[in-house]
């Protein structure tokens, strides 16, 4: 069945290209630099509201969210009738800092997009668009109306970029996931 699918799902995401790309700017336009010493715990303010554009995101499109101590978020697909194992697909929402934005030819918390096909903005393949690629597939299975056996989520880490504490805090205080995936590097096998 799901070969079968495929194309309906490719014609999917090439339909809905414009919103991805206005969600991946939405997202990139927030400066979400990690900072363990901010006054805003954990992570500073920008890590939040980086968490709180997605949570909106995911609501926008019937998604449920949930905050795991302003440190990890998580986006849920589905949630099955009968207790399943779980699959997590993790990304990070933080970014290293700018510390030239003027030197950027393009602005770097802006979201740009040249020749109609190279998207350019901080952040974005370190690792914001795998995270809103995975909202994004999360939509196109919910508006297709495929259930999945297992029960799949979206967790968005705020501290990848300076020692991943958000990940040691999670594994310590949470219920980690049966399976998790990382779309974070090109190579294709960090599972």
């Amino acid at each position: 069945m799901m070969s079968e699918m495929l194309p309906l799902m490719t014609q999917w995401i090439e339909g809905n290209r414009e919103t991805i790309i206005r969600d991946l700017f939405t997202l990139v336009r927030v400066p979400s630099i990690s900072d363990p010493e901010s006054s805003v715990r954990p992570f500073g303010k920008p890590c939040q509201d980086a968490l709180d554009t997605m949570y909106a995101l995911a609501g926008q499109y019937g998604l449920t969210s949930e905050d795991y101590a302003r440190t990890v978020g998580r986006v849920r697909l589905n949630q099955p009738d009968q207790p399943a194992r779980t699959v997590g697909i993790w990304c990070h929402l933080d970014v290293v800092p700018v510390p030239n934005p003027e030197d950027w030819v393009y602005p770097p918390f802006e979201g740009t997009e040249v020749e109609g096909r190279y998207l350019i903005g901080r952040g974005i393949q370190d690792n914001k668009m795998p995270a809103v690629a995975t909202l994004h597939v999360f939509r196109c299975l919910r508006e297709m109306g495929i259930r999945l056996r297992r029960d799949w989520s979206l967790y968005l880490g705020t501290s990848e970029e300076n020692g991943m504490d958000d990940v040691r805090w999670f594994v310590q205080n949470c219920p980690c996931p049966d399976l998790s995936l990382v779309p974070d590097t090109g190579f294709p096998a960090c599972i």
